[in-house]
Parts: structure tokens; C-alpha cells; sequence
């Protein structure tokens, strides 16, 4: 099981494709940190870290070229760098159970391309950046199991957004904001139909619990 890569991976000014996540079950618990020219990785086009579940840190770089990040169940990562918001060509992000994350950085809002972006069981995340609204792309957002998020961004009005999960958010408090695209919102029991205004009705889809 890979347990640490060598500063010289900086190197690599060609590689657009790089895969570090673990197919084992129990997922990589060796690799704590990337090295710091990790960064200078900027032809990356695919980046995929799924299941290393000690990973503490990741050296960002202005990935401009970055269109698919995977990163599930990093368990240990708690925050992002500003330097997020330099991924220009970012358009599927997935974050799924990342559930030490508490918060991502207001220049996501700078992801012009992103259009998929997946939180779903990030446990510690209660908010999300008030810039949100500013990824002109973003049809679909899964926010599912995020049991401490207590409300959405008003700012989710301005996307395009045609999918929203919410099943399993039970602290969610605030009212939902209207979305002119919405087509489905996903909720089950735990979200109370007060905080739907009545024009996303509609677009209910109950879904089961888990």
C-alpha cells in the first residue's frame, strides 16, 4: 500500500492523469501527506484520492486544467486552501464523507465550469460558502447526510441548479431559496416541507432514509 511519494514527483509538468485512491475496503491508512511540489502538478486534468483516509493535507496548485476531482472518505482533511478557486476547468468535484471538513473556502464561488459538486455525509460541514451561487454551471449538488448543515446560501438562486439532494439534513433551519431551474428536490421525513416555498413544490421527490 503506497505510503508516501517522493518530492520529485513536482517534476512530473506532463502528467494529466493521476490516481492515488485505494481499492481496498478498509482504504489507505499509511498516506498522511503529499509533498509540497505536489503542487507544481499544473497539467493535471484528473485527480483521484478516494479512501486515503489519514491524508491531512493537499499542497493545491493553480490547476487550471483540473476537470475531475475525487476525494471520498479523506477522513481527515478539515479545510481547503483560497487557492481552490484557480480551478478554472473544474467541473465534477466530489467530496463524499469527507466528514472531518468543516467548511470550503469562498472562492469555490470562482468555479465557473464546476457543474457536479457531492458533499453528501459530510458530517462536520455546517455551512456552505455564501459565494456559491457564483458557479454559473452548477446543475447538480448533493448535500445529503450532512447532518450539521443548517442552511442553504441565498446566492443558489443565481445557478442553473437542476438537481439538489437534501435527504438526511435534519438541522436544516432556514428556508430553501428558490431556483427557477430546479427539477428535483431530493428530501425525506427529517426536512420539513415549511422551509420548500411553495414554487419548488413540484420538484419534491421523497426519498428513503440512508
Amino acid at each position: 500500500m503506497l505510503q508516501a511519494l517522493p518530492e520529485s514527483i513536482g517534476a512530473l509538468n506532463s502528467l494529466k492523469r493521476l490516481s492515488l485512491a485505494c481499492s481496498f475496503t478498509t482504504g489507505n491508512k499509511v498516506l498522511r501527506e503529499l509533498p509540497a511540489s505536489f503542487a507544481n502538478l499544473t497539467a493535471l486534468e484528473e485527480l483521484y484520492l478516494d479512501k486515503c483516509k489519514v491524508l491531512k493535507n493537499l499542497p493545491v496548485g493553480p490547476w487550471k486544467r483540473l476537470r475531475i476531482l475525487h476525494m471520498r472518505e479523506c477522513k481527515s482533511i478539515t479545510e481547503l486552501p483560497d487557492q481552490v478557486g484557480d480551478w478554472i476547468s473544474l467541473k465534477e468535484w466530489n467530496m463524499a464523507k469527507c466528514i472531518a471538513l468543516t467548511q470550503l473556502p469562498e472562492s469555490v464561488g470562482q468555479l465557473q465550469s464546476l457543474e457536479d459538486l457531492v458533499l453528501s455525509k459530510c458530517k462536520s460541514l455546517r455551512s456552505l460558502p455564501s459565494t456559491l451561487g457564483h458557479c454559473s454551471s452548477l446543475v447538480w449538488l448533493d448535500v445529503r447526510g450532512c447532518k450539521r448543515l443548517t442552511e442553504l446560501p441565498s446566492s443558489l438562486s443565481q445557478t442553473p441548479l437542476r438537481v439538489l439532494d437534501l435527504g438526511q439534513c435534519k438541522a436544516l433551519d432556514t428556508r430553501i431559496p428558490i431556483m427557477a431551474s430546479l427539477q428535483e428536490l431530493r428530501i425525506n421525513w427529517v426536512v420539513s416541507m415549511d422551509l420548500i416555498p411553495s414554487e419548488l413544490h413540484d420538484c419534491v421527490v421523497m426519498i428513503e432514509s440512508g
